[in-house]
């Protein structure tokens, strides 16, 4: 096994570093996705159980607004949650991107 100097290693913990972040981001956006769908599932069980329950009076086009309404706040929630991490996702690339341009540079200049 070759052994790294400073730059190698710097190189690699640079890489390595924005890897963890990379997943730890996508880790969240899901788990953040995740709990608004559980939350949301769970507002359309209890709108279920009202429509079964509910009295007959209750116009049915009242129960479809509700039903409109839970699906509207979950869109707005989710697509807040996606701006919050396109910011990150997006400087994550970014990095990622400059990382491999510098890491080629490197190479062509040792390789002369």
């Amino acid at each position: 096994m070759q052994r790294m100097d400073k730059d190698d290693l710097a190189d690699y913990l640079k890489v390595n570093h924005l890897e963890q972040l990379s997943v730890q981001t996508l880790f969240d956006y899901h788990s953040s996705v995740g709990e608004i769908k559980d939350y949301c599932e769970d507002l359309l069980e209890c709108f279920k159980k009202e429509h079964i329950y509910c009295d007959e009076d209750i116009r049915y086009n009242d129960l479809c607004a509700k039903e409109t309404e839970i699906l509207e706040d979950m869109h707005i929630v989710l697509n807040k949650i996606i701006k919050e991490h396109q910011g990150t996702i997006k400087a994550i690339r970014r990095n990622a991107a400059e990382r491999r341009e510098e890491l080629k540079a490197i190479k062509v200049k040792k390789e002369k």
